[in-house]
């Protein structure tokens, strides 16, 4: 699975100022390798964590080059809660979709990304 997965598709999006980095499934030797060939390309605005928030992956090297604002996480489960707290703790507003359901961001006027989700669409209608 490692070797697959260090071998994810990466893109980069701008959009205006805005940055959306996704690099799929990368293990922390493909966050390294990454790291070591592009070590200044990868601040981004909205990052998809890599191979969903697990301890796998996210290493602090990733998350401080990443600055991320805003960082969504996919999968059932939560891999680390320290991955979770590292983003956070490096200025990251961080979704999962086993919290939040579907998460949807939509960058405006080339620059502010709005972040709704599931979750806030059901409060809105009154659960509880």
């Amino acid at each position: 699975t490692q070797f697959l997965n260090n071998n994810s598709l990466a893109l980069k999006f701008i959009y205006g100022d805005t940055v959306y980095l996704t690099c799929g499934d990368l293990y922390l030797n493909g966050e390294k390798d990454v790291l070591e060939k592009y070590p200044e390309s990868l601040k981004a605005d909205l990052l998809k964590a890599n191979h969903h928030l697990n301890d796998t992956s996210s290493q602090l090297r990733w998350v401080k080059a990443t600055k991320a604002q805003v960082v969504v996480g996919m999968n059932d489960v939560i891999g680390s809660m320290s991955v979770y707290k590292r983003y956070v703790k490096y200025g990251a507003t961080v979704y999962h979709t086993l919290y939040n359901g579907m998460i949807r961001v939509v960058c405006e006027d080339n620059h502010n990304l709005t972040v709704t989700t599931q979750l806030d669409s059901w409060v809105e209608k009154g659960g509880n």
